[in-house]
């Protein structure tokens, strides 16, 4: 058997140089990345400058975006949002590149990421990645530290300024719906008329579980824990006739989720058959969230109080919370049946949807 190749603290395995020295007491084993001796005793140097400034002179190590969004998203994982801390901040590694280092970026060499992404998507989007990002580089400038006891950053740099222009809600009419659902496929028709008759958000209907459901007299109500609900607060979920037909159509699918597509859970409705299908009726500006509004506005616009409107909904209220007794569940759910009796007429998504029960 031929010996490995070793020479000045890099040894060969396979075509690439690795190196394997200790460097100011620090063991170092890492890949070179190259084949070519000179360019890995080149590396090899920068490596031991990097390493003796961080060490003997409390310089701060370059570490790179990719590393500290990894830390970052580890450290929260078990808070609630930080899935979708981890979606917005994939888009920014991935156009910087997980190899830059975090002192290289600040407001002006994040504004050609803005623009560019401005081109593509909203604005609030841009600015939950901004705010993800900010959030990483807050750390590493005030917790994160390396073994010499510097923090991995100077200071946090100050973000672009991006300018969000509130959207007005875009509730739909009884036509509108007709029309949309119709054309949606049967999964996500189920989906949004389940919306239209609860005020769900989006993440509150493809998270929903079976185990959350209670019955109640011949209907059931959803508790949903505070893990799922945007405000951190439990909320409940009456069913009004539609939204219970939807909910059996549903029954045996799956064990844990209520919606599911081809047995598995659906991680969002605004998705690529969303987007086509509403373009295809020519209703672009419908929002998957103005499912919710119209939930909001069809309730005021049958006469019911601004503080039932908010229960149903979820909103926080300034009076102390109160446990939902059967007096305040059958309020509330009187006021979602009031949702049924707007239209006598079932549309094409009703019908399909108690065929299918």
């Amino acid at each position: 058997m031929s010996k490995k190749r070793t020479t000045r603290g890099l040894r060969k395995r396979g075509e690439t140089w690795h190196i394997q020295k200790t460097i100011c007491g620090q063991l170092v084993c890492e890949s070179t990345g190259t084949s070519d001796l000179t360019e890995a005793e080149r590396y090899l140097a920068l490596r031991m400058e990097e390493i003796r400034r961080t060490t003997l002179y409390g310089e701060r190590k370059g570490h790179s975006l990719e590393e500290a969004a990894a830390r970052y998203l580890m450290e929260n994982a078990e808070q609630r949002g930080i899935a979708r801390q981890g979606y917005a901040l994939r888009p920014v590694v991935d156009w910087f590149g997980g190899e830059v280092r975090l002192s290289q970026l600040n407001g002006e060499t994040l504004q050609p990421y803005v623009q560019a992404r401005l081109a593509q998507v909203s604005t609030g989007t841009v600015v939950r990645e901004l705010g993800a990002l900010k959030a990483v580089l807050r750390k590493a400038a005030s917790v994160w530290r390396d073994t010499n006891g510097v923090t991995w950053l100077e200071r946090a740099p100050d973000m672009p300024s991006v300018k969000v222009i509130a959207r007005k809600p875009r509730p739909i009419t009884w036509q509108e719906q007709e029309v949309l659902f119709k054309q949606l496929p049967d999964y996500l028709a189920c989906m949004a008329l389940f919306a239209v008759n609860t005020g769900c958000r989006d993440q509150e209907i493809c998270g929903l579980r079976w185990e959350w459901e209670h019955a109640m007299d011949d209907r059931s109500v959803f508790i949903l824990p505070e893990t799922i609900t945007k405000n951190g607060e439990e909320k409940m979920v009456p069913l009004n006739r539609i939204a219970q037909s939807v909910v059996d159509a549903e029954r045996g699918k799956s064990n844990e989720w209520v919606f599911t597509y081809r047995g598995h859970r659906i991680d969002r409705m605004n998705n690529r058959a969303w987007k086509i299908e509403r373009a295809g009726v020519e209703l672009s500006d419908v929002r998957v969230h103005d499912l919710r509004h119209t939930f909001a506005v069809r309730l005021r616009d049958a006469g019911l109080p601004m503080e039932d409107i908010q229960d149903l909904l979820g909103h926080k209220r300034r009076t102390v919370t109160h446990h939902y007794s059967r007096a305040t569940l059958e309020r509330l759910f009187h006021c979602v049946d009031l949702l049924t009796n707007v239209s006598n007429r079932p549309s094409a998504v009703l019908r399909r949807v108690y065929q299918a029960a």
